[in-house]
């Protein structure tokens, strides 16, 4: 596998210090001018990178008056390395792909900022390439709605404070605003998109929040604890996606030969249980909340995918389905629809 390398423009420590072992180590007796010209740091900043690797990382680096240069006096010392499995370095990678759907929105500098801080925090010559312009991987997760960052950092600093916020909310399948008092448990991002899991005071219950959809986000005095028997995993995994609300479905839906293989490949939900058919089908049996959601994802495969049960969830997919008819069976031609 291969990661381009680019150094970060602020230089930090680590590689001029990554420099200067590998100068030190090779008898080129490095100078103070030559760190100058190389990262455009000044002589002072140099001599402190000295005077750190020999306090705190130990470092054996004397000044050689022949040569007008830094050596090692030992030369067995080497400097702590990072070094990364193919594993290790793939998250990285993901995680810089990731992030990059976030290109373009106020989150974009801090988060070219942080991947690059922690690409030149390693000694190794592993960095990540921000460019966008790698061929051998792709990661691809959708369009994204980012946050206000006000919004965000207001959200970020209740749950370090523990602290109650008030905040505007808009419910799009409702088309209103409504205000909120919530107590902020946890953030949680889902497909690219960022989530607050809060105890609701006006629904008296814990519900997600889409952080594009907070308008604003006030700090209150109110101080709150998380109670010990709230599990963020059971929380998120009692729904099928991010809809955590109604009732629990007992969901059987069927998938023919064609769809099968692809349904086998992944896992839907953790209570998932796969029943296999002679015939290359298959009914994927699980237990979540999640109505719409269900039956969006069932809808999704067409004529490929059958709700077995449970009624409710059939019935809302037949009725999606039979309104997609009705619409297919108008004139193309009619005012405000199909016309071009």
């Amino acid at each position: 596998m291969t990661v381009r390398r680019r150094c970060p423009s602020s230089r930090p420590p680590v590689q001029r210090m990554q420099w200067l072992d590998e100068q030190l180590r090779r008898d080129a007796f490095p100078t103070a001018a030559q760190a100058v010209a190389r990262f455009e740091v000044s002589r002072r900043t140099f001599y402190r990178d000295v005077d750190y690797m020999r306090l705190i990382l130990g470092a054996p680096i004397a000044y050689d008056r022949q040569h007008r240069g830094y050596r090692y006096t030992d030369k067995t010392f080497s400097l702590a390395a990072v070094t990364l499995s193919e594993g290790e370095l793939l998250a990285l990678l993901v995680a810089e792909h990731v992030l990059k759907q976030y290109e373009g929105t106020p989150f974009g500098p801090s988060i070219a900022h942080a991947v690059e801080k922690i690409a030149g925090s390693l000694n190794q010559p592993v960095t990540v390439d921000l460019s966008g312009r790698s061929p051998s991987m792709l990661f691809d997760l959708g369009p994204i709605r980012p946050p206000d960052m006000q919004v965000f950092n207001a959200v970020a600093a209740a749950l370090r404070e523990r602290s109650a916020l008030r905040i505007r909310y808009y419910t799009q399948s409702r088309g209103v605003e409504s205000e909120r008092l919530v107590e902020p448990y946890h953030l949680h991002n889902h497909k690219g998109d960022w989530y607050l899991v809060a105890f609701c005071h006006q629904r008296r219950e814990v519900r997600s929040f889409l952080l594009s959809r907070i308008r604003s986000a006030n700090p209150t005095v109110r101080h709150y604890t998380i109670p010990s028997s709230f599990d963020i995993g059971a929380y998120t995994h009692q729904g099928f996606g991010i809809e955590k609300g109604g009732p629990r479905l007992n969901a059987s839906i069927w998938f023919d030969a064609h769809e099968a293989p692809w349904i086998r490949e992944r896992r839907w939900h953790p209570t998932q249980r796969i029943e296999e058919h002679a015939d290359g089908s298959l009914t994927l049996h699980f237990q979540a909340k999640g109505l719409t959601e269900i039956s969006r994802w069932a809808l999704s495969y067409g004529e490929h995918a059958v709700v077995l049960k449970p009624k409710l969830l059939r019935r809302r997919v037949e009725e999606a389905l039979a309104a997609a008819l009705q619409q297919y069976a108008r004139p193309k031609t009619a005012p405000g629809k199909f016309s071009h």
